[in-house]
């Protein structure tokens, strides 16, 4: 299924085979694709500023948060409760990955 771009003007329209190596599978339309590189932009910078302030990086649960399974359950979860400003489960959340490591 290939996917179909609306280009704003004055963008340089991506060639159907380039289009397809950018994309990863789980990609099916545009909005998916803006929220996947919001989403990955968004721990990078947050990364970046915990690095350039002598903290280390998050590792966001040290797994794919896309994919389903338990650490995508535990990261939407995490959310859920920030979203009612309980941040605790967040915070948590995003050094998980270390007690593995």
């Amino acid at each position: 299924m290939a996917v179909k771009f609306e280009y704003p003007p004055g963008a340089t329209p991506l060639d159907p085979d380039d289009a397809a190596g950018l994309i990863p599978s789980h990609i099916a339309i545009q909005g998916q694709l803006n929220a996947w590189e919001f989403q990955s932009h968004a721990r990078l910078m947050t990364d970046i500023l915990l690095t350039v302030n002598g903290a280390e990086p998050f590792d966001w649960g040290n797994s794919d948060l896309v994919a389903p399974g338990e650490v995508r359950n535990r990261y939407i979860a995490a959310l859920r409760e920030a979203d009612g400003r309980d941040h605790s489960p967040l915070h948590e959340f995003v050094r998980s990955g270390r007690a593995s490591s």
